[in-house]
């Protein structure tokens, strides 16, 4: 089967674990930043943009009734994060095709190693 010779060649193969390890801290970076930044950036927009003292207590701490520099904040953090995600993935995408066309004419011996 053609999967069992994938595998087989892959665990061979010179820094096939290093590619796996890195996917693998990637993952679990990724996944530890993601639950927290939306917390902390609505924070700080909300003192920062919008005013709050934090006095009471802080913006994700509130089950309901929040004070409207919090719901500002939280705004405001979901805004950028999605024009941050757009920049992202426009590098990406213009990046990528750029690297292409270069390795195309130039080969990838020479350009990515």
């Amino acid at each position: 089967m053609v999967y069992k010779t994938f595998l087989a060649d892959f665990r061979n193969a010179n820094g096939a674990s290093l590619v796996v390890l890195l996917g693998f801290l990637t993952a679990i970076g990724l996944g530890s930043l993601i639950g927290v930044i939306p917390q902390v950036t609505t924070q700080r927009y909300a003192e920062i943009l919008y005013g709050y003292g934090g006095e009471e207590a802080l913006c994700n701490s509130f089950t309901s009734g929040k004070p409207e520099p919090c719901l500002r904040g939280a705004e405001r953090a979901q805004t950028v994060a999605s024009y941050t995600a757009l920049a992202r993935y426009l590098m990406a995408l213009l990046s990528n095709s750029v690297a292409g066309a270069y390795a195309d004419v130039h080969g990838r011996r020479g350009t990515f190693d």
